[in-house]
């Protein structure tokens, strides 16, 4: 729930940036800063907050006793997390590197999710909306990126 929410605001800041900056031409290096620190960075971080202090819920969530709760996915969310803050400020190629990271975490997040949701009959609407996150933000970092690294310049394509 905390990345859905929080990949929303890495977009409002991405687009408050923009119109702030007024500069249009790499307005693809905005947003995927925008979503790094906050989808990423902070989302990820309340994630793992909220599973350390509220397993219960968490479990409950995933159809889980707390004695199954996964603590070593809730440390490398919070270890994620942190290189998503430090990324906007660091170089091109640890934003990439970020971006590889986080995907292949979420896409086993994602797996995980879905088999829970089969085979234990999650029905938690938390459940639902992780597996909504885990879906948009790895795109939309993929689709940022490669429309960054592409040099696509947003001035000629957006009129004033």
């Amino acid at each position: 729930m905390f990345l859905l929410i929080f990949y929303v605001a890495g977009w409002a800041t991405g687009v408050a940036l923009l119109f702030y900056l007024g500069n249009t031409a790499n307005a693809a290096e905005i947003l995927l800063k925008g979503q790094l620190f906050f989808g990423v960075g902070i989302g990820l971080i309340f994630n793992a907050i909220w599973n350390l202090f509220q397993t219960t819920q968490a479990t409950k969530a995933n159809g889980k006793t707390p004695y199954e709760f996964p603590w070593e996915v809730t440390f490398v969310a919070m270890g994620i997390g942190l290189t998503g803050l430090l990324a906007p400020f660091f170089s091109d190629n640890f934003n990439l590197a970020v971006i590889v990271i986080v995907t292949a975490f979420l896409m086993g997040s994602l797996v995980a999710h879905v088999f829970t949701r089969m085979v234990r009959n999650g029905t938690d609407l938390i459940n639902h909306l992780a597996v909504i996150a885990y879906i948009l933000l790895p795109i939309t970092l993929i689709a940022l990126c490669l429309l960054w690294r592409m040099e696509i310049n947003f001035a000629v394509l957006i009129p004033y």
